[in-house]
């Protein structure tokens, strides 16, 4: 079987003159053809295999075109592409790249000058300016467009692109390092390809679709689902740096009549504050994950946009899909839709670790061809993540009854409380409510568990508002059971998130 990268570039000689990107980071938006991808692609492999013989390379780059155009070239020069969060600490970014055993970056002059303190080696290409010098080298530009103009077999050939198994490495992705350091997650061909084959059984997309493309490409969505899938699919994608620019990404919406949106709620949530119905009237679909959607919520975006609201469940080390909600297989508000194809689960029991019944509430295991095979350069994590060839989640939930999977929280999310698992996103929740405080684009209040000598945790409320505790606390006692009550409150001006929009739980943890 070919490569994926391969595979990668004989959909983009296919229909080469078809438009690819629509590239949003501009102040005017430019349009790119698949062929112009691919030349820009070629040239920069070109330098990219001249300057380094490590085996990967970083990116530090916002989804752009230029964005699509570094990691093809990437891919291209028979390396791995790994996409840096730049707006980690310069501590964790110093991590990733000893980790990942990176000495070139591929970055822009626009994010180096807005994130200085990022620590770039000294192999470090400004990808804009390379673009412009292959634009303005007619000889280059005429060189790759006649090698791109052959047949695919012998461009293939001319341009070394690789033809490795499934099982080599195709990309590295960093976990959020919501609870400690980032671990790098390694993904192979085979796990990548996998996963998009297995999203378009599960929810084939119509052949006019077009995608907003705005999620950080070093975020596991943004790399497979809102990159590498539209690319393999030949669906159109309209790049937006980051999916905090409402206002920029709404106008895409609208001008080029985009049909697939994605998102975290947290992000999701500013769309339905700034737009409006005659804006979102092309929006077919919304996909969401990372973080559960309440029914409102649901109901809000399904009204005003006139789409299929489909809520998933992944995670890095999954490449990232491993269930969806669809209009194929049906949607089920409140849970996060079936397994794909291939995809092999069962729950284990929190504590003794054994398998527990069909339907029975325990930690999600997985087995997959989308499940990641090791953390680089970490033995003991890898191993600490497998028990018996299951990928061990840390998320609780289970099977319901009609074959939906429903996610009941974080294992780190829970407290054990006289010997009971007590969620904090149900105390959240319902606090919220109590206090009738509306959800909106901040989180505005959270749970924390700390270690106790004889209760075995604690519950801390950390909130952004004072408010009256006692009777807080009295009425979720009366609604949810003494256990479920936070014994003390702190208030803070802001609850620390990371830049997925994922709670920084181990920033959490020190407040308390």
């Amino acid at each position: 079987m070919e490569s994926l990268v391969a595979e990668l570039y004989d959909s983009l000689r296919t229909h080469s003159s078809n438009e690819c990107v629509v590239d949003y980071s501009l102040d005017t938006p430019m349009h790119l053809s698949k062929k112009q991808i691919l030349i820009m692609a070629s040239a920069l492999s070109k330098d990219i295999k001249k300057i380094t013989n490590s085996n990967r390379v970083g990116i530090v780059i916002p989804s752009s075109a230029v964005g699509v155009i570094a990691n093809l070239a990437v891919l291209f020069s028979g390396k791995v592409p790994v996409n840096l969060n730049f707006a980690s600490t310069p501590d964790v970014s110093t991590h990733c790249l000893r980790k990942a055993r990176i000495d070139l970056v591929l970055t822009v002059d626009k994010l180096r000058r807005k994130f200085p303190h990022f620590p770039y080696p000294s192999k470090t290409i400004c990808c804009v300016e390379k673009l412009k010098q292959y634009k303005s080298c007619k000889y280059t530009l005429i060189k790759n467009l006649l090698i791109n103009l052959l047949p695919k077999f012998i461009s293939k050939r001319i341009l070394n692109i690789p033809s490795k198994t499934e099982n080599e490495e195709f990309g590295v992705l960093f976990t959020s390092g919501s609870s400690g350091n980032p671990k790098g997650v390694s993904l192979s061909h085979e796990n990548i390809r996998s996963n998009i084959n297995g999203i378009c059984a599960m929810q084939p997309f119509p052949t006019e679709s077009k995608m907003l493309a705005n999620l950080p490409l070093f975020h596991s969505f943004g790399f497979t689902v809102t990159m590498w899938m539209p690319l393999l699919k030949s669906i159109p994608i309209v790049t937006v740096p980051s999916p905090l620019e409402i206002n920029k990404s709404i106008t895409a919406i609208e001008k080029e009549k985009i049909t697939i949106v994605l998102g975290t709620p947290t992000f999701l949530r500013g769309y339905l504050r700034k737009g409006s119905s005659n804006k979102f009237k092309s929006i077919q679909f919304v996909v969401a994950g990372a973080e559960k959607s309440n029914i409102e919520f649901i109901k809000q975006w399904e009204s005003l946009a006139e789409c299929n609201y489909l809520e998933g469940y992944g995670l890095t080390e999954t490449s990232p899909v491993l269930s969806l909600n669809t209009t194929e297989r049906g949607i089920k508000h409140g849970t996060v839709g079936r397994i794909l194809p291939e995809v092999k689960v069962k729950t284990i029991h929190p504590d003794t670790h054994e398998d527990l019944r069909r339907h029975e509430s325990g930690i999600l295991c997985f087995k997959a061809p989308s499940v990641f095979t090791h953390y680089i350069s970490d033995q003991e994590k890898t191993e600490n993540a497998f028990m018996n060839e299951w990928f061990v989640t840390g998320d609780i939930g289970r099977m319901d009854e009609e074959g939906f999977l429903v996610i009941e929280g974080r294992l780190s999310r829970f407290s054990k409380i006289g010997g009971e698992m007590i969620p904090h996103e149900t105390i959240e929740q319902t606090a919220l409510k109590i206090l009738k405080w509306e959800i909106n684009d901040e989180v505005s209040l959270v749970v924390v568990g700390k270690p106790h000598d004889t209760k075995g945790e604690e519950l801390y409320l950390i909130t952004t508002q004072s408010i009256n505790f006692d009777k807080l606390r009295k009425e979720l006692s009366e609604k949810l059971g003494n256990l479920f009550a936070p014994k003390k409150h702190i208030v803070v001006d802001e609850i620390p998130v990371l830049p997925t929009g994922k709670l920084n739980l181990q920033e959490l943890k020190n407040l308390v």
